[in-house]
């Protein structure tokens, strides 16, 4: 005769499962990094672990996913150490209670509690659904720049048929290369076999006559990190634009971002390259990293409404590009980006301004 506490125990455990059977929706991750001219990446799922019902019900798993059994706390089944076996290690892999979906297939799960005790599950392991993603949704490029868009999947080795809803304005090849044929805007779709669909907006701008640096020559401080801004002709677009340091000892560049670091001193040429071969430059040079850094004043006193700049000062062959500054009371003074103090209301305030490198320098001002 069966114990009435394993009888009881089985109920249990049968009634914890209710509800506990629907395969988990694939969560979302990021998409892996494309590498220059790749046409496809991959979204690789997260290390999510799934709860499985203690039962003989059937159960579909995902591929590449781990599933564990639900932690019952109940006092009923203190001691009681279950344990699993499969059919087939080329479908399931078991390690610890946690079971990993390593094949597609399937196979049965044998579940033993006790003697009297055990379920059979069986297990079917398939693949997850195939999906696929721009990496942009929309892009903004120079009548007749060529680029390619990275189509993101979830699952290598699918075959994607390409599409554009106005070929006269964006054409696209079979390998996702886009062609700006005219001034216009155009959708550019990727489709699967199993219909999923992926779409980017593309508008097809004037292509530059000129590009120009915001500024014709910098100075930064050595290990001074920085992104210089470009301008465009009025109303055109360049898609890709490309830097080059004529010293990368000096100064090093990320040849698609612009982002320069300040490597030693000395003195660097920048050149940005628009995909119409339009050109600047611009003088970059690199000082001395400032041990201190102090205002022209220590003390400030203004009239209520008036303005007035404070100027950073460094020791000798030193500098720092980039300055922050604050204030520490915005309803009595203000302070902007380029050290202009704007009183606000009678009261005392300090303003302060730090260098890239952490110095700081503070001044204490009066609103009369």
């Amino acid at each position: 005769m069966k114990h009435p506490i394993r009888k009881l125990i089985a109920v249990v455990l049968a009634c914890a499962a209710v509800g506990l059977c629907a395969v988990p929706a694939l969560p979302a991750s990021a998409a892996a990094a494309s590498a220059p001219e790749a046409v496809s990446s991959i979204e690789r799922d997260a290390e999510t672990t799934f709860n499985l019902p203690l039962d003989g019900s059937d159960a579909t798993l995902i591929l590449g996913r781990k599933y564990v059994f639900p932690t019952l706390d109940s006092f009923l089944f203190a001691g009681i150490n279950y344990q699993l076996t499969t059919t087939n290690n080329s479908v399931i892999v078991i390690k610890d209670n946690e079971i990993k979906a390593v094949g597609v297939g399937t196979c049965t799960l044998t579940i033993k509690l006790t003697d009297d005790i055990v379920f059979k599950k069986t297990i079917t392991v398939q693949m997850p659904e195939v999906t696929i993603k721009f990496d942009k949704s929309k892009l903004t490029i120079g009548n007749g720049e060529v680029t390619k868009l990275c189509a993101v999947l979830s699952q290598y080795g699918q075959s994607i048929q390409w599409s554009s809803s106005n070929k006269s304005i964006v054409s696209v090849d079979g390998s996702g290369k886009v062609t700006a044929k005219r001034q216009g805007t155009a959708t550019i779709t990727a489709t699967l076999k199993n219909g999923k669909k992926a779409s980017c907006q593309i508008t097809v701008k004037p292509s530059p006559t000129s590009v120009t640096f915001n500024k014709k020559s910098v100075e930064l401080g050595k290990g001074e990190a920085s992104k210089l801004g470009i301008k465009l002709s009025a109303g055109s677009a360049s898609y890709k634009t490309t830097f080059i340091s004529d010293n990368p000892k000096v100064v090093t560049v990320n040849t698609e971002t612009g982002e320069v670091v300040a490597k030693t001193t000395g003195t660097a040429k920048l050149t940005v390259i628009t995909y119409n071969n339009k050109k600047a430059t611009c003088t970059i040079t690199v000082k001395k990293a400032p041990t201190t850094v102090k205002f022209d004043k220590t003390s400030l006193t203004i009239n209520d409404g008036d303005t007035t700049r404070l100027k950073a000062i460094f020791p000798d062959g030193s500098t720092s590009g980039s300055l922050t500054y604050y204030s520490s009371n915005d309803r009595i003074v203000k302070i902007n980006s380029s050290g202009l103090v704007s009183a606000i209301q009678k009261g005392t305030a300090y303003v302060s301004v730090r260098t890239y490198n952490g110095k700081v320098a503070i001044c204490k001002v009066t609103v009369k």
